[in-house]
């Protein structure tokens, strides 16, 4: 069983329930499932494959768990990251991790254009919350996405690597 598949479950049996609260607002199972298929899609129309390795680096919230979903419905794998981590160390399990993707708060933006610099394999970067960056929002960059259920499943390698 892959996480993502909790969220069908949820999305199938109970699709008006809350999934997620939280900084991010209130989900429900069908919009967080809808959200994480979107993202996954995005994911997948840029070339990534099976293993790809992404990061979240953001306070916990409900953009942050969806852009993790996600990637991971996506068959990507999760680069470990903290946000009160020192930078260097944050740069460094990218780097080592090759990581190829990286999902952002906003208030962390300052960070980026030195991670962006420090670490070469870094393909994508999108904002969680806000179009006022260099980068773009999650919303902008996977809302022309569909939201239906992937029609194929992805094989999992597990969950993610730690640099």
């Amino acid at each position: 069983m892959h996480v993502t598949d909790l969220f069908d479950w949820g999305a199938r049996n109970y699709p008006q329930r809350l999934a997620l609260s939280g900084a991010g607002g209130e989900i429900t199972y069908r919009a967080a499932q809808a959200s994480t298929n979107q993202i996954a899609r995005a994911l997948l129309a840029e070339g990534v494959k099976l293993g790809t390795r992404f990061a979240v680096l953001s306070p916990n919230g409900s953009p942050a768990l969806l852009a993790m979903l996600g990637a991971l419905r996506a068959g990507a794998a999760w680069c470990n990251v903290n946000l009160r981590a020192a930078p260097e160390t944050n740069v460094e399990i990218l780097r080592r991790g090759r990581c190829e993707v990286l999902f952002f708060h906003s208030s962390v933006s300052e960070l980026i254009p030195a991670l962006s610099a420090a670490i070469p394999q870094l393909q994508r970067v999108v904002c969680l919350d806000s179009g006022e960056t260099d980068h773009p929002s999650l919303a902008a960059w996977s809302g022309s996405h569909s939201g239906e259920r992937l029609d194929y499943p992805v094989p999992v390698m597990g969950l993610g690597f730690q640099g």
